[in-house]
């Protein structure tokens, strides 16, 4: 076996849950991020040749994730958002227990555009600055900038609605 491909087993061993976490939120199912993450890794062990430490070799499978996760996005948009948004006000926060308190965000999170809920992710969940998740999308700061704002404010609005309701 050669360094990198060591290198490689080391970080997929290290970070694997958090890599299958990153895709659960992307995704919003456990089969699905599983495939995302297993797409993923086959296409970095594919390119361990380009990739010159651990740092780089965990950026690139996280890029290949939101990659092949918008990718799939374009070929399907399957949003629902009427379905959160009736749960959202039929429940009051006081009454929401934690799990019932995941699902929702869940949920809001799956009404986003794949694009959004990338940003958002990145951005709110893995706590990576703007130019971090510009550098990992391959975007300028300015496109997540713009992703992020969007998504926040489709947010706000949802949670608006939902209150009025």
């Amino acid at each position: 076996m050669s360094g990198r491909e060591a290198q490689f087993r080391r970080v997929v061993t290290a970070r694997q849950q958090a890599l299958l976490r990153t895709a659960y939120l992307l995704t919003q199912s456990d089969a699905d991020a599983q495939d995302l993450v297993q797409e993923a890794l086959a296409r970095t062990y594919a390119k361990l040749g380009n990739l010159t430490d651990e740092t780089g070799v965990e950026s690139y499978i996280r890029r290949c994730m939101t990659s092949i996760f918008i990718d799939k996005g374009r070929r399907r948009q399957l949003f629902m958002i009427r379905r959160h948004v009736l749960a959202a006000g039929e429940s009051s926060t006081a009454d929401v227990d934690a799990a019932d308190h995941r699902d929702h965000l869940r949920g809001l999170l799956a009404m986003l555009p794949r694009r959004q809920r990338v940003c958002v992710v990145l951005r709110f969940y893995e706590d990576l600055s703007i130019e971090q998740t510009a550098r990992l999308l391959g975007w300028a700061p300015g496109t997540v900038k713009r992703e992020t704002h969007d998504a926040l404010a489709a947010l706000r609005r949802t949670v608006t609605t939902a209150e009025e309701a």
